[in-house]
């Protein structure tokens, strides 16, 4: 068999131009799209750092507003509600507001515990309107912060409505927490009459509201009810805020939230020593 050289070494050239055209096209492609990803990384950069600086021209105190109501255009008697509103409203109208519910947010802050990398850290955990937080997150009393007038005293109060059951609230509302004449915003700087005690919802109870609640005062006051320790769960039941409110002339809500809870074992754990008949029937 005779091997034509000649033809063998073209068929080789032409093998390897062709592997060359190749390779380049396929780095001509990639160069392509890593320069598309980086012009749109670039462009959503460019989008979240338009997005941070929008942010930041809201002030602090804005934070603390509800998204304003609208009208529905018509005759305005059906005002249509933000969603935050909604919740407020749905929840709490009339139950603790009569009509109107308050025009700012209670910034309600726990400092809760998280479990991770075989150990527990610490995390702030933030009341969001009726969302849930878990019993072992809120033991401990809460950071409050709301919009305040300076040189006023204020009122905050903590209420489960729905105690002892959801469907059976014949103890509504149990008294958690109440201080009062607070100083501006400085709320450990006013007179507690009832200490905090976090939420308990027993076993077979159902979800449990807990709702936050400021109220502004005349002036200082010279409050005429007893201290309430921690340990004191009689007499915490059926507190009547609408009566409070009109003994002291407190001005209607000016700020709430409110989160929800239910049974679990920490609440076994924690408040096993005052869960007896006298204390929950």
């Amino acid at each position: 068999m005779v091997i034509n050289f000649k033809i063998f070494w073209k068929k080789i050239i032409i093998l390897l131009v062709t592997c060359c055209i190749c390779l380049n096209t396929c780095k001509a492609k990639k160069k392509d799209s890593s320069s598309s990803k980086s012009s749109s990384s670039d462009s959503s950069s460019s989008k979240s750092s338009s997005s941070e600086s929008s942010s930041s021209e809201f002030s602090e105190s804005e934070k603390f507003h509800f998204p304003p109501k609208t009208s529905d255009g018509q005759d305005g008697t059906n005002p249509l509600l933000s969603k935050h509103h909604l919740k407020i409203h749905n929840n709490f109208v009339p139950l603790l507001f009569p009509t109107e519910i308050p025009d700012h947010i209670l910034r309600v802050t726990y400092n809760g515990l998280t479990f991770r990398n075989f150990s527990y850290h610490n995390q702030t955990i933030d009341a969001d309107l009726g969302g849930r937080l878990r019993v072992r997150d809120t033991l401990e009393e809460p950071e409050i912060d709301w919009l305040e007038e300076p040189g006023n005293f204020y009122t905050a109060m903590m209420l489960d409505v729905d105690a002892p059951s959801f469907k059976n609230p014949v103890h509504r509302s149990w008294l958690h927490w109440l201080i009062v004449n607070i100083p501006d915003y400085h709320y450990k700087q006013g007179d507690v009459i009832a200490e905090y005690i976090g939420p308990w919802p027993l076993e077979g109870t159902g979800k449990h509201r807990y709702v936050l609640i400021i109220y502004e005062q005349p002036e200082k006051l010279q409050f005429d009810e007893p201290f309430l320790p921690r340990g004191n769960f009689v007499h915490r039941r059926k507190f009547n805020h609408y009566q409070f409110k009109k003994k002291y002339n407190l001005s209607e809500a000016i700020a709430t939230n409110f989160f929800t809870a239910k049974y679990s074992y920490a609440v076994d754990r924690h408040y096993k020593q005052y869960l007896t008949p006298e204390n929950i029937n």
